[in-house]
This record gives C-alpha cells, structure tokens and sequence, in this order.
C-alpha cells in the first residue's frame, strides 16, 4: 500500500472551493489532511476542528514550510497566489492553485518559471474539466457528433459572492486589489477554459464590455460580456456576470452549434444533450459539489504519484488570465485586441 500524501490547505477565502476541498480531503483513504492557515483566527480554528486537522495557522508559512506537509491546496484571495505559489514550490510542495492563476501576466510568468526550476507538480483548480457533463460535452465534439464547432454562447449569470458562508456581503471579492476583478474574471475563467478545453485551439481576437449594472456602488464589474475568435475560426461568446436577483435564479449554460448538430450544456441541472439529425438525447448527471473537487484532488493525487502531467497545467492558467485582462482592456479601450500568435 502507498504512503498517504500529506496535505495542506493555504488560505479559506474563496471558501466555495475551499469547504469543499477540505470536505474531500477528510474523506480520501490515500491522503491525510494535516494542516490548514487563514488570516481569520476564528475561520481557521473553527475548519481545523470541523475536520479534526491538528495544525492550523494564521500564518500560512507555517503550513508551507512544514516538512511533514507534500502537497499544497491554495484557495486564499487571487493576489497571494503568485507569492503563495512560488513560496510552496521553493519548499518543494506539489500545489493545487485555485483559480486564477492570477490576474497579471508577469506573475503568472514568475509562478510557471519558479516550477520549471523547482520541478513540482502544479495543477489549476478549473472544476470543468472533472465535470461528467462537460467531459460527455468535449468526447462528442471530438467524435464529429455535430460536425466543426461554429459558434458557441456560454451564459454565466451568478449571484454576487458572499465573503463568508453567513455574510451578506462580498467582502474581498469586490476589492480589486486583491480579486483583480469582479463578475467576469470570477467565472470566466472556468468557462474560457473550458472552451480552449472543448476545441484544443487558441483566441487570436477578443472584443468585450463590462459595466456594473445592478451593483453599482462596488469597485469592480458585476457584468462583462465578450467575443473571442480562434484560430481555426471558431467564435465564442462568454457571459459572466454577478447580476442575479433573486437568489434562486441563477443561470449556467452553454451552447455549442457545429455544422450537422449542436450540444447544450446546463450546469446547473448537471445535463448534457445533443442535437442532430437524428433527434435529441439527453444526458443526465447526478452528483455533490464534493464529487468534483474530489475528482480534482484524485486527478492531483495521480499526477504526484506518476509521471502524468496535470489535469490543468500552470499554462492552462496563464492562457486564461491572459483572454480575462484581454477582455478588461478592450472594455476599457473600446476596440478589438489581437493576442500574440501561439
């Protein structure tokens, strides 16, 4: 039998994907939850009981240069994951890096240069790609079920995040230095991964727009819409907002339209369907939040374990910060950006 990997989570303030990496970690047979820090005396303390981990920290360099600890989840606020990240991999952690990688491109530059000196494995934390929905999605895609991919809308419309699970308020998500940005680069990072994911292709143009149209008094964007063309000329449209109201309204979806049929993704019944000739079928997957991250965490496990890249590379990061701020500084320019040729 193998030696447990010990593990680590650095930072509970994107708590959504923290809770339940913590939740996953307590219940995985191959890995041992020993460690956790986050800035709130109280958030730390509570978390480490909830899961009987046995250090615990408002210092997150305490769990980083813990020799006991081999691996690192960091879900603390998008700022401190360049600093957190490189500190982790100069420690010789393996690191699971909540999303994003970061919001600027010389530090996501810096975090991939430090792990090609170092040699850790670093993974991003993008759900999408462990999702069963999503993963039916890209196998029909790459068996030609509806021919070339066209076009494809993603529709992201979320509720304004909370900064703590019994808060009303979005706390650090809505200050931009330390979130980079609001509704757009909190889930579009997922959905532009995704379609790099879906299409094995890279954006050479990007036109968007973002504003604030319900929340207008925070100092980042609640919505942002843009168009990216790929290489091999596919167009996208991404949506991500936080402009829900009420609370049980929100919307996740994805539509992709090819030359013999189309694919509709609905994330939030967890259902794929299909569209051709034939008729529709549908595809139905039940499942918890907690099945997913501890999808990613068996994904991380195995990379560790063997000689397997990632599920999601630190490039797979960087690519998708890069069409977020490309976003940004079309809304801000008004006109189209051409990225640099991959």
């Amino acid at each position: 039998m193998q030696e447990k990997i010990n593990i680590g989570v650095v930072g509970l303030d994107n708590w959504y994907h923290a809770l339940p990496y913590c939740q996953a970690l307590s219940q995985m047979e191959d890995v041992e939850f020993i460690g956790v820090s986050d800035e709130s005396y109280e958030r730390t303390k509570c978390t480490a009981k909830q899961y009987g981990v046995k250090k615990w920290s408002t210092d997150h360099r305490e769990i980083i240069e813990d020799a006991a600890i081999d691996a690192v989840i960091i879900t603390a606020c998008t700022n401190q994951h360049a600093g957190l990240s490189e500190l982790a991999a100069i420690n010789g952690k393996q690191v699971l890096c909540d999303k994003p990688i970061e919001v600027s491109l010389e530090k996501a530059d810096s975090i991939i240069q430090t792990i090609k000196k170092t040699e850790v494995k670093f993974m991003m934390s993008f759900t999408r790609r462990v999702k069963p929905h999503f993963i039916k999605a890209k196998e029909m895609i790459q068996k030609g079920k509806i021919g070339q991919v066209a076009c494809i809308m993603e529709t992201g419309r979320f509720l304004l995040p909370r900064s703590e699970p019994n808060s009303e308020e979005p706390g650090w998500y809505a200050e931009m230095a330390k979130a980079g940005g609001g509704g757009f680069v909190d889930h579009a990072v997922h959905q532009l991964d995704a379609l790099r994911w879906f299409l094995n292709d890279e954006v050479e143009q990007v036109l968007g727009y973002t504003s604030n149209l319900v929340y207008k008094e925070i100092e980042v964007e609640d919505y942002g819409i843009a168009t990216f063309k790929f290489n091999k000329g596919t167009v996208a449209t991404v949506e991500s907002t936080w402009t829900v109201v009420p609370p049980d309204a929100p919307c996740d979806r994805v539509e992709i339209q090819g030359t013999k049929g189309s694919i509709t993704i609905d994330e939030i019944s967890h259902r794929t369907t299909l569209y051709d000739r034939k008729g529709e079928v549908s595809y139905h997957f039940p499942f918890e939040d907690s099945d997913i991250f501890r999808k990613m965490l068996e994904n991380f496990v195995t990379a560790i374990r063997s000689d397997r890249p990632p599920l999601a590379s630190a490039w797979d990061g960087r690519a998708a910060t890069e069409l977020v701020l490309a976003v940004y500084q079309s809304a801000k320019e008004g006109r189209r950006i051409t990225l640099p040729a991959r």
